[in-house]
């Protein structure tokens, strides 16, 4: 069973549901589209064959992204290697130049924070300096971050919570969020 106080977390596109739901979905809309015979596409004496073509193409572009992102397989996430004492976070895709790491010792935070907004929660790792470090934010995290951070404090007590609410109300440190 894994340590639950574990920080290590990653995800490839394969593994995560959601992208076989969507897959799933798209292939029945191309399908249904390609069981509408476009000249028999009447209601009440109007007839648009060209929509049937228009939605066959939609279709068939949103099934092949899906299928696309499920073959190359892109990955994302967050662990701590000890041979080296660095907290090491990664968001691959198929293109190497488009490729996001980065590497920090845990020493070196002092705290994460999350920025609320209307639409999402941002988190980003502040260094000791007070400066953001560059490269760590959502796109790294397969889990929500909330239910991640929690989880850094519990191994590096030194880490600090820091949480700016949705009309920048703050909570301090070790404050639940």
């Amino acid at each position: 069973m894994p340590n639950p106080s574990s920080v290590d977390v990653a995800a490839h596109a394969r593994q995560e549901w959601g992208n076989w739901v969507l897959l799933l979905c798209c292939l029945t809309f191309f399908g249904l589209t390609l069981a509408i015979a476009p000249s028999e596409n009447c209601t009440g004496g109007q007839c648009y064959p060209t929509l049937v073509w228009v939605a066959r193409a939609v279709g068939g572009l949103f099934t092949w992204g899906f299928a696309m992102l499920l073959i190359t397989n892109p990955s994302r996430g967050v662990r701590y290697d000890p041979q080296t004492d660095e907290l090491c976070w990664w968001a691959s895709s198929h293109n190497a130049y488009r490729s996001s790491t980065g590497r920090i010792r845990p020493a070196q935070i002092a705290r994460i924070e999350f920025d609320e907004t209307d639409d999402e929660i941002n988190i980003r790792l502040v260094d000791q300096n007070g400066q953001p470090v560059p490269g760590f934010s959502n796109r790294v995290l397969p889990v929500p971050g909330r239910k991640w951070a929690p989880r850094v404090v519990a191994r590096w007590p030194h880490i600090e919570l820091r949480s700016t609410g949705r009309h920048g109300q703050v909570s301090g440190p070790r404050q639940p969020i």
